[in-house]
């Protein structure tokens, strides 16, 4: 650039991010896209500040209300890739867990799906 010149600095958050501020030479100019320096005579430093932006998803499942008191302990098992759905809409808050069930949770708390011995239970059947 030219000594008098001007320069534009175009400014745009990435995927996931917002613009927080703008610091000319140290000084807030706001959230601005886009900053000219004109007439430079000297040095001047420009840093854009940005900030992730938090993701509001809506609620998937038809059968866990927004208003329930379990709502956070389903969107942690289910986000955490401890528990699954029941079927595209439905998490099964009402269903009985069985043993299985609860041996995947296990596991996955674990990070481990290895198994050396499988239990065997009398009181029921070996699907269950």
């Amino acid at each position: 650039m030219e000594r008098g010149g001007g320069q534009t600095f175009t400014v745009k958050a990435g995927s996931g991010y917002e613009l927080k501020d703008v610091l000319v030479d140290g000084k807030s100019v706001g959230a601005v896209s886009r900053y000219t320096f004109e007439n430079v005579r000297a040095a001047h430093t420009i840093k854009a500040v940005f900030r992730a932006v938090e993701e509001t998803a809506e609620n998937p499942f038809v059968d866990v209300a927004e208003n329930t008191w379990y709502k956070a302990a389903v969107d942690y098992v289910h986000g955490a890739g401890l528990m699954n759905r029941i079927s595209n809409a439905a998490f099964g808050p009402d269903i009985t867990a069985t043993r299985g069930m609860i041996a995947t949770i296990l596991y996955r708390m674990e990070n481990t799906l290895a198994v050396s011995s499988v239990a065997v239970f009398s009181d029921a059947a070996a699907d269950r």
